[in-house]
């Protein structure tokens, strides 16, 4: 089976996370960024579907913790304990 690889170029950094980091509402679509031992809902937009996860825009850096299984149940500013 062949296929084609294509190149992407962006006007902004993009960042692939799983599925289970985006929260979606009715207002909005986030991730939930760690910084400082609370957290941060960080407001996103969408990109690429991967297999398994998906493709994001928005102010984040290489280097950010992010909640793997986010909900709005984790408010924003809430003190966390991350676990390795």
């Amino acid at each position: 089976m062949n296929f084609n690889i294509y190149r992407i170029y962006r006007d902004q950094d993009s960042f692939v996370v799983p599925f289970s980091s985006v929260v979606t509402t009715l207002e909005r679509k986030f991730i939930i960024k760690v910084a400082k031992d609370s957290t941060r809902w960080i407001d996103i937009s969408q990109g690429l579907n991967l297999s398994d996860k998906v493709e994001i825009f928005g102010n984040l850096k290489v280097g950010d913790t992010l909640v793997m299984k986010g909900n709005e149940e984790l408010k924003e500013k809430q003190k966390v304990a991350i676990k390795f």
